[in-house]
């Protein structure tokens, strides 16, 4: 099968874990890549002629990109829309296009749910993570024993303001046991340091919890399947979906006063090094950017 992936995960150059298992698993013969930018009908169009593909991927993030008329003139191929974003409501551009590609796909559920109610053909597809570099075997640095790897957009998202509050609120408990990772911090007075993947890998086997608060309640965050990759023990904020996404290898909590009791329970006798170990084995197991790419080619066998 040859696949056509439009999308921010891919053609880069080296290119992303994403890409990678893309080519690994439908052979790099029968891959065309290309990275989304404004007004790329021609280029797009070029490709689809020449390859002939069976299969469109398209991670389309934003309007403007690619037009309802070229995806209508491309019949000839299978098409998959695709976010891993998360907006209030699927985006008017998203229902635009739908009409004329195949399928309408979400990592979160509430989505797909909208679009099926509006006659759309839509699914859930959850991201993946890099297992060459979210993995136990690695680097190891200093930091501290307490860490949240996410930016700062307050005012922005549903849990925006939570997820500030919750770090000023683990900043005052726990001081410099604590620390957060990312961009935006610097106006809620706190010195940091955004962390590429790498680093991030790193300091998720160094700390001794690893927290999770998304912007949504509502869907999966890589952040936990990365968290759990790099074989670090997850304290999640609980989410709508998350008891029927991981049965194991975390645990959940609703509010800040609950998150400090299991912070002082885990760190005196809850035996978290095994709950790691298993969310870890669970999600190399399930969850890879390999796994998604499974899962794109089984959505195309069930709805083509």
């Amino acid at each position: 099968m040859k696949i056509f992936a439009i999308g921010i995960m891919a053609g880069d150059n080296p290119p992303d874990g994403w890409e990678v298992a893309l080519r690994k698993i439908a052979g790099t013969e029968n891959v065309r890549v290309l990275k989304p930018h404004k007004g790329m009908d021609e280029k797009v169009l070029q490709i689809y002629s020449e390859f002939k593909p069976d299969l469109i991927f398209m991670q389309i993030q934003s309007e403007g990109i690619i037009s309802a008329e070229l995806c209508a003139f491309m019949d000839k191929s299978f098409i998959i829309n695709w976010t891993g974003d998360v907006r209030n409501g699927v985006p008017r551009w998203m229902k635009e296009i739908a009409p004329v590609i195949d399928l309408t796909t979400f990592v979160n559920k509430d989505d797909v749910a909208e679009m099926q109610a509006a006659g759309f053909k839509s699914d859930f597809l959850e991201i993946g993570f890099d297992p060459t570099i979210y993995t136990p075997e690695g680097t190891r640095g200093t930091y501290p024993e307490i860490i949240f790897c996410a930016n700062n957009y307050p005012n922005h998202f549903p849990l925006s303001n939570m997820r500030r509050d919750m770090v000023l609120f683990l900043k005052k408990e726990y001081g410099n046991r604590f620390q957060v990772y990312g961009n935006g911090w610097q106006g809620e007075g706190i010195q940091t340091r955004w962390l590429t993947q790498r680093q991030e890998a790193e300091a998720y086997r160094s700390c001794k919890i690893a927290i999770n608060l998304s912007h949504y309640d509502n869907y999966t965050s890589d952040r936990i399947l990365r968290i759990m990759g790099a074989g670090a023990f997850c304290l999640s904020h609980k989410y709508k979906y998350l008891t029927e996404d991981y049965e194991r290898g975390l645990l959940c909590w609703s509010d800040f006063d609950e998150l400090k009791n299991m912070i002082d329970k885990i760190f005196e006798f809850l035996p978290v090094d095994d709950i790691a170990k298993s969310g870890c084995n669970f999600v190399h197991k399930n969850h890879t950017f390999d796994k998604m790419i499974e899962n794109i080619i089984l959505l195309y066998e069930k709805y083509k």
